[in-house]
């Protein structure tokens, strides 16, 4: 009985390590959103698209459960906004943020 016990548990090992090395786990690319600066009010772009305030609280939500995301500052743009959306994304609990510089956005 012992020995079926024993054969049972390596059967058990062998196929838990083929399950776990045949599902790829490539994780998707963070989202990128792009701080701009327009006559002394921070605005934010993603995917090209202007985000307003409500859009940007609702994808802080998916952020917050630990998805990650890039915030890019293009040239000219102001930091105190690169800051205020860091400090704002944080307060809504997103602990995953990446600060580039535009030549290392994708």
């Amino acid at each position: 009985m012992s020995r079926l016990t024993s054969v049972v548990a390596g059967l058990h090992l062998l196929l838990a390590g083929t399950a776990s090395s045949a599902v790829p786990t490539t994780k998707p690319p963070p989202d990128e959103i792009v701080v701009t600066a327009h006559k002394r009010k921070c605005g934010y772009r993603m995917a090209g698209q202007a985000l307003s305030d409500r859009e940007l609280d609702e994808r802080a939500k998916v952020w917050a459960l630990g998805a990650p995301v890039r915030i890019v500052l293009p040239v000219g743009a102001d930091r105190k906004c690169m800051i205020k959306v860091g400090m704002r994304l944080a307060r809504q609990g997103v602990r995953v943020m990446e600060f580039v510089e535009p030549n290392e956005a994708r």
